[in-house]
């Protein structure tokens, strides 16, 4: 269940994020937080990769926000790091959005900021999405 913070800058934000999400579904889903691990693997399209194979449940990309919301100013992906891993996640029967749940549509272009939420399948992502769009708001 990586969340995406792998500058330093950016990677107590993600962490922070990371816990509220998840003490609130610890709660109210009665969550097993022994299993939930982090991994920093320095890749968009590598973490979408692995959750098109089932080694990750959710993978949660928030920079964007967390920029606009704690003016961090770090790094986020472009359409280029993830475009073609969102279309093969998304076969793979993955769901892939904007982390508050919407349609994930950008350009594709070099410069336009990306985040995304990706989750296995639909029973993971309903009741992640809301927990992710409550701590986003």
């Amino acid at each position: 269940f990586p969340f995406f913070g792998y500058s330093p800058a950016g990677r107590e934000a993600a962490q922070r994020l990371c816990s509220e999400v998840f003490g609130g579904l610890e709660a109210s889903h009665q969550l097993d937080l022994t299993t939930v691990l982090d991994d920093q693997y320095i890749s968009s399209g590598g973490q979408l990769a692995l959750l098109a194979t089932g080694t990750y449940r959710a993978i949660v990309d928030a920079r964007v926000s967390l920029n606009r919301t704690q003016n961090l100013g770090i790094q986020t992906a472009k359409p280029y790091d993830m475009a073609g891993a969102v279309l093969v996640a998304i076969e793979a029967g993955c769901v892939v959005t904007a982390p508050d749940g919407s349609a994930l549509d950008f350009p594709i272009d070099t410069t336009t900021e990306v985040e995304f939420a990706g989750y296995r399948n639909a029973s993971t992502a309903e009741p992640f999405t809301e927990a992710l769009r409550q701590k986003l708001s």
